[in-house]
């Protein structure tokens, strides 16, 4: 049985203060069900990063890898043949690490899909506060070999089917010499249906010259962070 206590939105927000976590800006609704604000509480989903393992740290952990071609992934601590990871990607992604991960000579990819609903942010919360859903990954390439890096963020219903018109996708050539800065890409889905159930974030890379090793794209810093500004 659950205690009176429990369904009161200020009992969570109590607790919520006390351990340091981040409480949503939203207006106190009947609507919105009373689980929501507890789940702010036990998932901490409000402005963190929902991205696990965004810069290959723990090898491929929480990744799920769509191709692996030539050499596959490899983790660089620090990147190799680039520049130093910006301190604001490591603000971004909560990283302490110059570290990321590097693709080979055939297709690398990967993605993670973050579902909204086990996190408490329901169709309901959708509707009422529409939060926005900011988005970042940070890529490179290597200051003597070309490569090509993409990414492609997306919102998926209940089904895991593409929502129309709430899609972002970023593709770019690096050429040789001129690859060891970090780029960042961005953007904020801020308007859109509520029934959005998942955010998917997928990235992947390619050398442009067919080396051995791991002379591709780089990335890090990948983050998905929610909010109710």
């Amino acid at each position: 049985m659950i205690d009176a206590a429990c369904r009161n939105p200020l009992f969570w927000k109590h607790k919520t203060a006390l351990e340091n976590k981040k409480w949503p800006s939203v207006p106190r609704d009947e609507h919105i069900p009373w689980s929501f604000y507890a789940n702010v509480y036990f998932h901490n989903p409000i402005g963190r990063n929902l991205i696990q393992n965004p810069n290959g740290k723990d090898k491929l952990k929480h990744w799920k890898v769509l191709s692996k071609g030539g050499d596959g992934f490899a983790f660089e601590q620090p990147p190799a043949g680039s520049d130093q990871v910006p301190v604001e990607a490591e603000n971004d992604s909560k990283l302490i690490e110059n570290a990321c991960f590097s693709t080979s000579y055939h297709s690398c990819s990967k993605e993670q899909v973050i579902d909204l609903s086990a996190l408490g942010i329901n169709s309901e919360v959708i509707k009422q506060c529409n939060p926005k859903i900011h988005i970042i990954d940070w890529y490179a390439g290597r200051f003597d070999c070309g490569c090509v890096y993409e990414c492609i963020f997306s919102l998926l219903d209940e089904a895991k089917n593409l929502i129309a018109d709430n899609v972002f996708e970023f593709r770019t050539n690096i050429n040789q010499w001129e690859g060891r800065e970090w780029h960042k890409v961005e953007h904020c889905f801020k308007e859109y249906p509520d029934n959005v159930r998942f955010v998917k974030f997928y990235h992947g890379g390619t050398d442009r010259q067919f080396w051995a090793g791991h002379y591709g794209a780089k990335m890090t810093g990948s983050s998905v962070i929610i909010s109710f500004d």
